[in-house]
């Protein structure tokens, strides 16, 4: 288990989260034997585990600083995990997002994002910061180019991080549903479209300069060149994360942003009422520490 020096209350508990669940002889030693995966960290740590294994769903405890997916407060971390030892608890699964870059009618990339998809301009040697210009397809059917800064594709969880910051929509969590997002258009088009996770999205790089590809901000391909398709498809393997029912996406979302309730006003009772996600009984844990990153 790797652990963040830089988070050091990340790792005590931990090991005080060990301790505990081997006293209740529910701690898996290797993740090819748990049932949840633990994570104490950010939202980086979560996709980073979901990433490396994927079947296995991912409980976060919080340590970051902007994101919704680690949700449990490291103040209850116990209440939580007796819950979900109990199988009082559910998971919430999202489509993955697959993409493979053509060049020539040849295969020369293939990338798996838990979160999103990200198409960017950068930096060329010798010729600075240069513009990206993308032609996108849904459904197989020619939509616009787009030139500017690049091209966002994410699912329900990726829907609240970069994509977000470029102005595109928040989609509900657990909905089977990509929003493809420009990033910095220069075009009076630069709206959002949310598309079925079963409609294909086609983005063809008709630019001068190549264009960086990345996923989940963890995995790149940094030569899409002039003229190379990207085929962009919801993958068979679903990120799946463990949550509960007390807890409300959009109260946390209320809360990371610092919404204020109107002065004077009393917001309604809580009304909670069970969703579609299935519960999976656990018996054994994994627990990580947020890794070094590299």
């Amino acid at each position: 288990m790797d652990a963040d020096p830089r988070k050091p209350d990340a790792v005590q508990l931990a090991e005080t989260i060990r301790g505990w669940l081997r006293e209740r002889e529910v701690f898996a030693e290797s993740s090819r034997e748990a049932d949840i995966q633990v994570v104490l960290g950010g939202d980086g740590t979560v996709v980073r585990a979901a990433r490396a294994g994927c079947d296995i769903p991912v409980l976060g405890i919080d340590f970051g600083q902007f994101g919704f997916l680690a949700s449990v407060p490291r103040r209850r971390w116990e209440s939580r995990l007796a819950q979900v030892l109990r199988g009082n608890y559910l998971v919430r699964a999202d489509p993955t997002i697959a993409v493979v870059v053509e060049r020539g009618g040849e295969e020369v990339a293939r990338l798996w994002g838990v979160q999103d998809a990200v198409f960017h301009a950068y930096v060329v040697r010798g010729g600075g910061q240069q513009i990206a210009m993308l032609e996108l397809y849904i459904d197989d059917k020619y939509l616009n180019p787009i030139p500017g800064d690049g091209l966002i594709v994410a699912n329900g969880p990726g829907s609240s991080a970069y994509n977000l910051a470029a102005g595109g929509p928040v989609l509900t969590p657990g909905s089977s549903s990509f929003t493809v997002t420009p990033i910095c258009a220069h075009t009076p088009m630069r709206g959002s479209f949310e598309v079925s996770q079963s409609t294909p999205i086609t983005v063809v790089q008709n630019g001068r300069f190549p264009v960086n590809v990345c996923v989940d901000g963890q995995e790149t391909f940094d030569d899409f060149l002039p003229g190379d398709v990207a085929h962009v498809h919801a993958d068979p393997r679903e990120f799946r994360l463990v949550t509960f029912r007390d807890v409300s996406f959009y109260d946390r979302f209320r809360q990371r942003f610092n919404y204020r309730i109107r002065v004077g006003h009393e917001p309604p009772p809580a009304q909670r009422k069970g969703r579609s996600e299935f519960q999976v009984p656990s018996s054994k844990l994994q627990v990580l520490s947020s890794p070094l990153r590299a």
